[in-house]
């Protein structure tokens, strides 16, 4: 069987010329994620979103090829009061095409926070995933197969935290540290 497995340069199987050939496959994935920011002093709002894709190519044959889409758009705010209270929230929302059938379903996460400062201390509750909707979709393309896989979250929780402030710079060696932040930019 050495005639069909190998030659003298031990091409023969690989090289096609038993009459088969090594599949190869080559991935390119290119991302795009823009986003835009509002800010003030009290409240910040950050709009987001992304654009991905992922193609498989395979060398045998390249109707197997592979090519999944992957989009988003998030909407963040922070606003902040003058009694020390900061509310915080994001909705994010994610859709997809080309996965397997089953797979790929839209999804909708909204995570909301709100802190309040008390001198030195500050108290926050968080809960993440509000509606508890989050999927973890993660595709696997080698030259043997092709695999959607859900993986396991959290789901939604809810986070209570304390903090303390050891210290603050005072307002000249803040001003101080900015300048010299900008100087160093440019």
């Amino acid at each position: 069987m050495s005639w069909f497995w190998k030659d003298d340069a031990d091409e023969r199987f690989y090289s096609g010329k038993s009459g088969f050939a090594e599949s190869r496959t080559n991935t390119l994935s290119l991302g795009l994620f823009p986003s835009l920011m509002y800010r003030q002093s009290w409240l910040s709002v950050t709009v987001s979103g992304f654009a991905s894709n992922s193609r498989s190519y395979y060398s045998v044959s390249g109707t197997n090829d592979v090519n999944t889409w992957d989009f988003g758009s998030r909407l963040e705010f922070l606003a902040t009061t003058n009694s020390d209270w900061e509310f915080s929230s994001d909705v994010s929302y994610m859709w997809y095409r080309g996965y397997s059938q089953g797979y790929g379903d839209s999804e909708l996460l909204w995570n909301a926070g709100v802190a309040k400062t008390f001198g030195r201390f500050t108290t926050s509750l968080k809960v993440s995933d509000i509606l508890n909707r989050q999927k973890s979709l993660h595709r696997t393309a080698t030259a043997d197969y092709v695999e959607d896989v859900y993986r396991t979250v959290m789901g939604r929780y809810f986070l209570l935290g304390v903090g303390f402030n050891f210290g603050k710079m005072n307002a000249s060696q803040g001003k101080q540290v900015e300048k010299a932040m900008w100087e160093m930019q440019w």
